[in-house]
Protein backbone atom coordinates (compact mmCIF):
# COMPACT_ATOMS: atom_id res chain seq x y z
CA UNK A 1 0.00 0.00 0.00
CA UNK A 2 1.29 3.56 0.76
CA UNK A 3 5.20 1.90 1.60
CA UNK A 4 5.37 1.18 -2.06
CA UNK A 5 4.52 5.16 -2.82
CA UNK A 6 7.08 5.56 -0.25
CA UNK A 7 9.44 3.62 -1.88
CA UNK A 8 8.58 5.16 -5.39
CA UNK A 9 9.11 8.63 -4.18
CA UNK A 10 12.44 7.95 -2.84
CA UNK A 11 13.35 6.32 -5.79
CA UNK A 12 12.08 9.15 -7.61
CA UNK A 13 12.87 12.49 -5.90
CA UNK A 14 10.95 14.99 -8.05
CA UNK A 15 7.93 12.74 -7.82
CA UNK A 16 8.35 13.09 -4.14
CA UNK A 17 8.44 16.67 -4.12
CA UNK A 18 5.64 17.52 -6.26
CA UNK A 19 3.32 15.16 -4.43
CA UNK A 20 4.34 16.81 -0.83
CA UNK A 21 4.10 20.63 -2.40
Amino acid sequence: GATVITNLMSAIPWVGQDIVE
